[in-house]
């Protein structure tokens, strides 16, 4: 079963990069049920395909991408507000499937359910790109780094392309807040970036905007030399567990068979065990 329901997209790339750069949509969807866990899809759609969906959601808790047909419980998950209301930020990419798409969608299901609910379309597409790539800094004398956070690229009003910040999980990035967003040719007029609750954070870059994009090349926003790394060393060195329907383990010796994940400190590594 389908339930159609109206959703907010906040923030999203009119341009989708044609190959496995990742983007991000910040979106909103009222009127579900409350404090309730929901599985999240992004998909992308041809209009000169019918009944035929493109693109890849990101699960940061298990690092996976997930295909169209991977099963929901691979799919990153959020939980609603005790209104009912569902937002935040998750990552995509197009891949390698098709190199052209006309829309956007959020699509959703209740944990322990097999009813999607599905927002509207949203008008985007696709063309061969160059790169806006380089660091945010969070002072104008470039001492610290933004990371973990979000980069729309404006070109005027118009929110060409968005980003991840490198968080050690998503793509094959370089470092703790370095980004690369997919552009079309175009000038870009600014970037902003926001936190995990889409509210803006002060953001420098060493080479002013505006920037221009170019096909197959990269543009730099610019480098202090300046790296996060201290950051990693906050983080705990604990393993953390999941087994394969992405269920947190406190213990690995709650498993008696089968495959499970576990992920350290510092850059990540997937790793399988069998027992």
């Amino acid at each position: 079963m389908v339930i159609f329901l109206f959703l907010s997209m906040e923030f999203y790339p009119h341009f989708i990069p044609p190959d496995s750069t990742p983007y991000v949509v910040f979106f909103c969807m009222e009127s579900l049920q409350p404090d309730t866990i929901y599985y999240v899809k992004i998909r992308l759609k041809s209009d000169s395909i019918k009944r035929k969906y493109y693109g890849f959601t990101y699960n940061p808790e298990m690092e996976k991408w997930c295909k169209q047909r991977t099963p929901w419980t691979y799919h990153p998950v959020m939980r609603t507000d005790i209104t009912g209301k569902l937002e935040g930020w998750v990552s995509g990419m197009l891949g390698n499937d098709t190199d052209h798409v006309d829309s956007l969608k959020i699509v959703v299901r209740m944990v322990g359910t097999d009813e999607n609910i599905e927002s509207q379309f949203y008008p985007v597409y696709t063309d061969s790109c160059g790169y806006l790539t380089g660091f945010s800094y969070k002072d104008e004398n470039f001492t610290q780094l933004n990371t973990s956070l979000f980069v729309l690229a404006y070109s005027g009003d118009e929110i060409l392309g968005t980003s991840p910040m490198e968080d050690d999980r998503i793509g094959e990035l370089k470092d703790y807040g370095w980004f690369r967003i997919g552009l079309p040719e175009s000038r870009i007029d600014s970037i902003v970036v926001m936190d995990s609750t889409g509210n803006i954070v002060p953001s420098f870059t060493v080479n002013p905007a505006p920037w221009f994009i170019h096909i197959n090349q990269e543009t730099s926003t610019g480098s202090a030399g300046v790296y996060a790394r201290e950051e990693r060393k906050e983080k705990s060195i604990s393993p953390i567990y999941f087994d394969l329907l992405g269920r947190r383990i406190v213990n690995k010796n709650q498993l008696s068979s089968g495959i499970f994940f576990k992920r350290y400190e510092g850059r990540v590594k997937k790793s399988i065990e069998v027992h």
